[in-house]
């Protein structure tokens, strides 16, 4: 979805790479002198992190603005049919970054495509002057050699102890927005106008309101003269309201995760056995790295439920087409220590899986009559020569 947002307001509506490899491997000498290769060390299982708030000033702000937002009625989508709008939840939660300290992770997304955002970008809390600030920061893109693995941050804020290790080479930051107490709330302002090429300005500022419930966001563009060319009505601000997270987080035990970002109803449910044709993507739990997709291949991956890993065993079950799920599995339930291609040993897996057909399994073939048996053959006979003939 693209749509007219300046940076601040597509902010509210809106794993570095290589994997683990082992060690050269040294060489010692076995029984009877014979030269054996050392094994590798394994990696030890990655453990959840803990996030934890510097200060309690920082700590209030961050609080009231975690959280799944939606916006209080559809805004005009950007390049859409004349008069379509569409609802815009924005995600927000504490996450963990190398190298930083008080950040958010910030997912938006239409209403009813929550596991396709269309934003992706962080926040961070600090104090400057005695001020408290919040700063936007922008994911390096694709091609670049800081950018992170995108798609493998997604719904992460609805298990934001599992984000990936990213660092803060990761992201750059875009503006600021200075941030005093109002009321029970709390007012955000640029302090100064910041450049842009949007809709013929070359200055924008940016502005938020929070409270406990509601959230509000307003983007002013100046020209060259300083006169506002857009921003400047009630009608160009978002306003949102606090809802229930839109994912569904399931535990299954044994570390499993099920993360529901798209509840289909269509046809029968994945049961044992069954014939499943699904696209999937799946990278690695602690860097983030795609390493297997079956987007841009001919054909869907169709399996029969059961025969696979164990967190898809057992994930997928209860699924109908149209789900688009995220699992996140432990080593112990993928491919423990063992290492695969480009999965390292020990490594917790993250797969988005999108299920396009269920089919029932084959019924096994009933028991029929009982075959007619089969005549006995005459065994055959050692050949005696006869001694009484004389011949």
């Amino acid at each position: 979805m693209k749509t007219r947002m300046t940076i601040g307001a597509a902010m509210m509506v809106a794993g570095l790479a290589g994997a683990w490899q082992p060690g050269s491997g040294t060489t010692v000498t076995g029984t009877g002198g014979v030269e054996a290769a050392a094994q590798p060390a394994v990696p030890p299982a990655r453990t959840p992190s803990t996030f934890a708030w510097t200060n309690k000033e920082l700590e209030k702000v961050g609080a009231m603005l975690a959280g799944s937002w939606q916006t209080t009625k559809p805004v005009p989508v950007s390049g859409g049919a004349p008069g379509e709008t569409v609802n815009i939840v924005m995600q927000v939660a504490p996450v963990v970054v190398q190298g930083m300290s008080n950040t958010l992770y910030v997912e938006a997304a239409r209403a009813d495509a929550i596991h396709a955002p269309f934003r992706q970008a962080l926040f961070q809390l600090y104090t400057s002057k005695g001020k408290v600030r919040l700063r936007t920061l922008e994911f390096h893109r694709a091609g670049d050699a800081k950018a992170p693995y995108m798609p493998a941050l997604v719904g992460m804020t609805a298990i934001p102890q599992w984000f990936p290790a990213l660092s803060s080479e990761s992201v750059y930051g875009t503006l600021d927005l200075e941030v005093t107490a109002e009321g029970a709330g709390f007012k955000a302002k640029s302090p100064h106008p910041f450049p842009t090429s949007l809709g013929g300005a070359v200055e924008m500022t940016s502005e938020m309101t929070l409270t406990k419930d509601t959230l509000t966001t307003l983007d002013r563009g100046f020209d060259a003269d300083g006169k506002v060319v857009w921003g400047s009505s009630e009608g160009e601000q978002y306003q949102f309201s606090r809802i229930a997270s839109p994912i569904t987080v399931k535990d299954l035990g044994e570390g499993l995760l099920v993360l529901e970002m798209k509840k289909g109803t269509e046809g029968k449910a994945i049961e044992e056995r069954d014939r499943v044709s699904v696209q999937y993507t799946g990278w690695v739990g602690g860097d983030g790295k795609q390493f297997d997709s079956s987007r841009g291949r001919p054909q869907p991956f169709t399996f029969n439920q059961g025969q696979l890993i164990r967190g898809w065993n057992t994930g997928l079950i209860g699924y109908q087409k149209g789900s688009v799920v995220r699992l996140l599995i432990p080593p112990a339930l993928a491919y423990g220590e063992r290492a695969r291609g480009p999965i390292p040993a020990n490594a917790d897996l993250y797969f988005e899986v999108e299920v396009l057909n269920v089919e029932a399994a084959a019924p096994a073939p009933a028991a029929g009559p009982e075959a007619p048996a089969q005549p006995q053959q005459p065994q055959p006979t050692k050949a005696i020569p006869d001694t009484t003939s004389g011949k």
